[in-house]
């Protein structure tokens, strides 16, 4: 049994290793120039570059100058990525120098406005640095996660085809008729098309082409043509060939379309840029969600009174609150908090449900609908839920589908 002696000797053992450890993780800081009050500038890594200052006992180099220059947003950058600015820009850092050592001097770390932003500009950036240099950097999906979210959502992947035709445009009928005449029963050279349209046409653009219009898709434009989109439209289903005159939006044309690729699905190849981009998000989100679960069980988290889980309702009565939500966002915001603190529910594939619903009625957002139910069948595929999420996902671009009231409702 421990006596009063031995017990003071251990508790003061016990104090001088806190300490230890406290002056350790002091020095550690104060050995980082990133907490070095005395480090204005550079990012740490070893600087051969030519001094160009020197304020007091603190040295400006070259390397600082150019970093000091990234740090501004790119509207700011012009002002001072010259010879003359980068002077200009070196006056400005003497003065913060002066400014930040002279704060030192007066103690004004020991101000709380002050203190509070460090604090939470060390938070933030430190938190910002794990998601994107420890969770993120080099982080991408592979080519077979890739090629299965193509697959399950191809019908995304269309390639909308393209045309290339020319056209003379015209004030009246009676011109484009007479365009349209010369172009068919014409005699050589003044038969041709880029002649007519230079003789005949009243677009002063096009008509310095011979007429040309270049390629177009069905949903682009033609900078040359005005209301070009109306244009497009109304030419698009044309065959290759000469067409007779048309009218658009108050004018008369005559159209040839020369080449067409028609619309089909992208392949892989060709939509491996546009896939990634576009899962990205959710792939990002899955891996930051991932180590959050892990480190909160690791560290362990509590929450205490109206903060415990659910706002301290069950997720039961979260689920009545969510459903019978009138605001959409409170809504979507009482499903995702069952979610998250009763992952373990047997509410969470109804919730998975119901936001995949409101996502797509009430949000009109097919990309975060389309997420809520992959993740459902993914997390639950034996839920009851599963045929009727499987029949909204193949009937998601579907602008007829609405929102279903059972599973035969589904089925008819």
């Amino acid at each position: 049994m421990i006596n009063s002696r031995q017990l003071i000797l251990l508790l003061l053992c016990v104090t001088a290793g806190l300490a230890l450890v406290s002056c350790q993780a002091q020095d550690r800081e104060r050995s980082n120039p990133a907490f070095d009050r005395h480090r204005l500038f550079g990012d740490g890594i070893p600087d051969n570059s030519p001094v160009i200052c020197r304020v007091g006992d603190l040295a400006i180099t070259e390397r600082d100058l150019e970093l000091r220059l990234e740090e501004m947003r790119e509207s700011e950058q012009v002002r001072y990525d010259n010879p003359d600015g980068r002077r200009l820009l070196l006056k400005k850092m003497v003065e913060e120098t002066l400014l930040a050592h002279a704060g030192y001097e007066h103690e004004l770390y020991n101000d709380a406005e002050v203190t509070r932003k460090l604090i939470a500009n060390r938070r933030i950036l430190m938190a910002d640095a794990m998601l994107h240099i420890g969770l993120l950097k080099d982080r991408e999906p592979s080519l077979d996660e890739i090629r299965e979210y193509y697959l399950a959502h191809r019908e995304q992947y269309i390639n909308q085809g393209i045309m290339q035709a020319r056209h003379i445009a015209c004030a009246t009928e009676d011109d484009a008729d007479r365009a349209y005449e010369r172009l068919i029963h014409g005699e050589g050279r003044q038969a041709l098309f880029p002649y007519v349209a230079g003789d005949l046409s009243i677009n002063e653009k096009t008509r310095r082409t011979g007429g040309d219009l270049g390629w177009f898709n069905k949903g682009g434009f033609i900078p040359m043509i005005p209301e070009s989109k109306v244009f497009i439209a109304a030419i698009w289903d044309f065959d290759i060939g000469l067409q007779p005159p048309i009218e658009v939006n108050g004018r008369w044309h005559v159209v040839e379309v020369l080449r067409r690729d028609y619309a089909r699905p992208m392949t892989l190849d060709e939509a491996e840029f546009r896939v990634k981009q576009e899962m990205m998000p959710l792939f990002q989100d899955q891996i930051i969600k991932a180590f959050l679960a892990e480190q909160s069980g690791t560290v362990g988290v509590t929450y205490f009174g109206n903060y415990r889980p659910g706002e301290g309702k069950s997720d039961r009565e979260l689920f009545e609150r969510a459903f019978h939500a009138q605001d959409p966002s409170r809504k979507q915001a009482l499903y995702e908090l069952l979610i998250e603190d009763y992952p373990e529910s047997e509410l969470v594939d109804d919730s998975l449900f119901m936001l995949g619903d409101l996502a797509r009625e009430g949000l009109q957002d097919i990309r975060l609908a389309d997420n809520y139910f992959r993740r459902l069948l993914k997390e639950f595929p034996d839920s009851e839920y599963a045929d009727d999420t499987r029949y909204i996902l193949d009937n998601l671009h579907n602008p007829r589908l609405r929102t279903p009231t059972g599973g035969e409702e589904l089925q008819r």
